[in-house]
Formats: C-alpha cells, structure tokens, sequence
C-alpha cells in the first residue's frame, strides 16, 4: 500500500485525513512513505500530518478535513488544494460532496 502513497508524498502531501472502516491502516500506509522518503532524501522542512477518524461520522470527519486539515507553517505553498476521494462507494462520494459545499456556503 505504501507505493500508492508514495507518489503523494513525493510531490508535498502537506495533510491526509483517513475515514471508515479500517482507515487506521491507511493512515500509517502514508507515514510510513513519509518515512521511506526521509529515509532516501533526508528530513524535510515541513511536518506531514496525517489523521485517522475510524470512529467519526462521515460529515464530522469532512468537518475536520475542511476546518482543520492546514498545512504547516513550514510547508512551502503559494496555495495548495483540497481532494476527497471515496473509493467503490458512491453514497459516500455524495455526502462528502454534500457535506464540503454546505461548509463552503457557510
């Protein structure tokens, strides 16, 4: 699982957030491509933060990721963007769409 990540990590993940069933291992699948990559190059100049809400609903989890999912002050960006996937579910895919333009709206 690690190599599906790595690219991510490779081009300056900044912030990961896992939910549902099983996302704890998904969230130490991208630190430990943090890892890998800081083994091969060296520590960078900015902290990766990687969150896993297994226990959370959905719309909390999105809450967390829109509100407070930032880079660090580190982290070298002019600007940088947000993405939510949801992989073989689209229920999920809808609510977290639902869920990240009302907070948009608010």
């Amino acid at each position: 699982m690690i190599k599906l990540f790595r690219p991510l990590v490779d081009n300056g993940l900044a912030y990961f957030c896992a939910w549902g069933k099983g996302c704890e291992e998904v969230h130490d699948a991208v630190d430990l491509s943090d890892v890998e990559r800081e083994q091969e190059f060296g520590e960078s100049d900015y902290f990766q933060m990687t969150t896993w809400h297994e226990d959370d609903s959905l719309e909390k989890a999105v809450w967390f990721f829109e509100n407070c999912a930032i880079p660090s002050e580190n982290h070298v960006v002019a600007d940088w963007d947000r993405f939510a996937v949801s992989i073989g579910n689209p229920d999920w895919a809808a609510e977290m769409n639902r869920s990240l333009v009302a907070i948009q709206d608010d």
